[in-house]
């Protein structure tokens, strides 16, 4: 697990982009604004955004 933070990390400095995630950045909040949003206790106003 240090590793690979550690190679994140590096990346990160480096200015390339964090690799690792198997969905798009899109697909992800799609996806999560949908399911996990309404679920949890954020403040109306929040999920309404």
């Amino acid at each position: 697990m240090r590793a690979k933070l550690r190679e994140l990390r590096e990346r990160v400095e480096a200015g390339a982009p964090v690799k690792g995630a198997s969905i798009t950045m899109a697909a992800w909040l799609e996806d999560w604004t949908t399911k996990a949003l309404p679920a949890s206790d954020r403040k109306q106003a929040t999920i309404d955004l």
